[in-house]
């Protein structure tokens, strides 16, 4: 059977029998801002203090803004202020890195930049949750064979960086 995949779960608008979807790995998901973040000095609860600021998120109908979604639902807060919706994650990035601005991202994401010092995660107790990232197509349409080339060989490479992962950074599903 196929496992649901993508950047969260299929929405309404996309039932999974419209899309053929392959799941590559697990990553977890991260509150981001900049390491200079005013709320980060403030003494108070991290969360609470980070929703007073404005929020980057996708688009209110895409898979990761479900998941972001159903975070906040789990883990018991209103959702944040969301003062620009972007899917474009280079702008994201970059908006996080030089404002007051707030984000999601998974650690895969932002390993380089937090390597850095441009963006830093934000360390919420249950915050951290397993995010499926993988490709989705329309299962009606026909992909050329370097599509499918390529997505063998993504297969093929989130296979060998999993069995090469030590067990402690291996995410359990």
């Amino acid at each position: 059977t196929e496992e649901t995949m993508g950047r969260g779960k299929s929405n309404e608008q996309h039932p999974d029998d419209e899309y053929v979807t392959k799941l590559l790995f697990y990553d977890c998901a991260v509150i981001v801002v900049r390491p200079d973040h005013p709320a980060l000095v403030s003494g108070k609860n991290i969360l609470e203090e980070l929703l007073n600021y404005p929020w980057v998120l996708p688009r209110p109908d895409s898979d990761q803004r479900l998941f972001i979604n159903n975070f906040f639902a789990q883990i018991g807060f209103s959702l944040p202020k969301v003062s620009v919706e972007c899917q474009t994650m280079p702008y994201l990035k970059t908006l996080v890195a030089n404002s007051d601005f707030v984000g999601v991202m998974t650690t895969s994401t932002i390993s380089t930049e937090e390597q850095f010092g441009l963006i830093k995660s934000v360390d919420i107790p249950g915050a951290k949750k397993s995010v499926p990232i993988g490709i989705k197509y329309r299962a009606d349409r026909l992909i050329s064979k370097t599509a499918k080339s390529m997505v063998q060989q993504m297969e093929a490479v989130c296979r060998e960086m999993k069995s090469s992962m030590p067990d402690r950074l291996k995410i359990e599903v």
